[in-house]
């Protein structure tokens, strides 16, 4: 009921190869919708637990939240404990304020913190720095979804770490779909060792261990050899009105976040 929702869930997993929008990282993806924050993007550390918890028991292999605050509880802190005791990846933007301060859930261990590049792969100038970011990845003028069709038929771009952390979640959904055995330790460093290094040589403050880099990523993960991309299907006759390919609330195989992060 806000879009940044489904902004977000569609840079993630927005179905492909259907002459509508733009495509997702993963489009084969699943979407498990779970609405932890009210229209004007306000909620509580107690309901993002609750919708960790929710996805965690059933079934998410990785947990996106483009949300958080400067401040953190032992209510989050005990949620993400809990996805890490069930091997799911939990995955948080690192805040748009320009600051080197901790921002929460990303700066919580266990969670992969994401900033923010450019398209020239520069570190966007509002991207949170810290000891604590461990990838970046695009973040600047993102087109995806939207909630609201009369805005060029529910497409729309936005700026922001919470555009640059579903590109790392949609990653992630795709190791772990060429390889379920993956623990989420191999596919964090799978994804981590194959980033491309932007900053400082080895992790910095500023994009971490890097940009990542999906097509070195995927090759890895593969044992060397270049993934066998899905067939293209053939484009319906008629396309059908373009609207989102994914609830509003919702986004990728994970908790879904409907706050700017």
């Amino acid at each position: 009921d806000h879009g940044h929702g489904t902004h977000v869930a569609g840079i993630a997993a927005a179905a492909a190869n259907n002459e509508q929008g733009g495509a997702g990282i993963c489009p084969q993806c699943k979407i498990m919708p779970v609405k932890v924050l009210d229209g004007g993007n306000r909620g509580t550390w107690g309901t993002v637990a609750a919708g960790i918890y929710y996805a965690v028991d059933n079934g998410a292999r990785v947990i996106n939240l483009s949300l958080g605050a400067s401040a953190t509880s032992r209510t989050i802190q005990d949620a993400v404990d809990y996805a890490e005791e069930h091997d799911v990846i939990v995955v948080a933007s690192s805040g748009n304020a320009a600051s080197s301060l901790p921002y929460y859930p990303a700066a919580i261990p266990w969670v992969v913190a994401v900033g923010a590049t450019t398209d020239v792969d520069a570190l966007w100038a509002f991207s949170n720095t810290g000891d604590h970011i461990d990838l970046t990845a695009p973040g600047y003028r993102i087109y995806s979804t939207y909630n609201d069709l009369t805005v060029n038929g529910g497409y729309a771009y936005m700026t922001g770490t919470s555009m640059a952390s579903p590109y790392v979640t949609g990653l992630i959904g795709l190791v772990a779909g060429m390889d379920n055995t993956l623990t989420a330790t191999e596919i964090i460093d799978l994804m981590t060792a194959n980033a491309d290094d932007l900053g400082d040589e080895g992790k910095d403050a500023s994009f971490g261990y890097g940009r990542i880099n999906a097509y070195t990523t995927m090759v890895a993960a593969n044992g060397g050899q270049e993934p066998t991309p899905p067939p293209t299907p053939e484009p319906p006759d008629e396309p059908e009105q373009p609207i989102s390919p994914i609830p509003a609330t919702g986004e990728f195989l994970f908790l879904p976040s409907v706050a700017r992060g």
